[in-house]
């Protein structure tokens, strides 16, 4: 490990260049939570759908899992050419309108309804 030696002259400086400074007014900047918020708000949230809004790939994503007879992360990002978070979003919405069963460990998610019924729950 190699370190820089600063003599007791040098230290003092630097210490007292920083008690001069020590009563100034700190530079303010704006709370990340609240920029994420007003962006949220503003529907500039960064690619993430509202509660109920189903994505666009949804309908395609419905007939691949059914079409595989089992739903997975990893099977929509092959075959849909998407990121892993946006297919875990997608799963999770196939999962709530009742395509998808629930988690199975690392094995794919059964399949819960037909090819004739996809229509039906898009």
């Amino acid at each position: 490990i190699q370190g820089a030696f600063i003599g007791t002259d040098d230290s003092e400086r630097v210490m007292a260049w920083y008690a001069a400074r020590r009563d100034g007014v700190p530079a303010v900047e704006p709370d990340i939570l609240e920029v994420v918020r007003s962006l949220s708000a503003d529907g500039e949230g960064g690619g993430k759908s509202e509660e109920g809004e189903r994505d666009p790939l949804f309908r395609q994503a419905a007939e691949t899992c059914v079409q595989h007879q089992g739903g997975s992360t990893s099977l929509l990002q092959r075959r849909l050419g998407i990121g892993y978070g946006r297919a875990a979003r997608i799963i999770d919405q196939l999962h709530d309108a009742g395509i998808l069963g629930p988690p199975n460990g690392s094995k794919p998610r059964e399949v819960l309804i037909g090819i004739q019924q996809v229509d039906e729950y898009v």
